[in-house]
């Protein structure tokens, strides 16, 4: 509540939640995960420190120094667990997004593109085209939502994909292309 709606919490209350967070060891997996899904969906999403400095999170964190404690306000919700978990790894609580979110009963799916773009994050690679050729679109938007030079790529056309060239599979096989030959081909034009 005070993440949606801006309130502060009482001392005394604040003081209860630290003296009583040992007892977040008891909640399922998935309880605490919507939890910090809603959380992280909230205007104020830079919160979800608070539940790593009461320790509602220790059953999934190990000890660890946050470098940077973003907000996240600027970014899509989409985006924020990505870039909440890429804050773990760089902090050292967690040593793998892909843990973590199997621990909290994630889909397969978030998890396998929440820790792409994480692992993206990590690289800071800005190659736009190789990132959306190796990762796809949904993923590099995960990890760079803002970033204007990646819109502009996205909007230009431009070819990242085998299935966006000009010329394709039956084009080279006229040309006498065949088996793993026609595969590098296609791909040297990619490149």
């Amino acid at each position: 509540l005070s993440a949606q709606l801006g309130f502060d919490i009482e001392a005394n209350t604040m003081a209860a939640l630290r003296r009583m967070s040992p007892l977040a060891a008891g909640l399922s997996a998935e309880r605490v995960r919507d939890e910090l899904l809603k959380l992280l969906r909230t205007p104020r999403a830079g919160y979800v420190w608070k539940l790593v400095d009461f320790g509602l999170l220790d059953s999934f964190l190990r000890p660890g120094h946050a470098l940077q404690r973003h907000d996240y306000a600027g970014l899509p919700a989409g985006s924020r667990l990505a870039h909440f978990c890429f804050d773990l790894e760089e902090g050292g609580y967690i040593t793998s997004t892909n843990k973590l979110l199997a621990e909290l009963r994630m889909d397969k799916a978030s998890v396998r593109t929440t820790a792409a773009a994480v692992e993206i994050l990590r690289s800071g690679s800005r190659d736009w085209k190789r990132l959306l050729r190796d990762h796809g679109e949904a993923t590099v938007v995960m990890a760079y939502p803002n970033d204007a030079d990646l819109q502009r790529v996205l909007r230009s056309n431009e070819c990242w994909k085998l299935s966006d060239l000009a010329i394709g599979g039956r084009e080279l096989l006229a040309l006498g292309y065949m088996g793993p030959e026609l595969g590098k081909a296609l791909d040297g034009l990619l490149e």
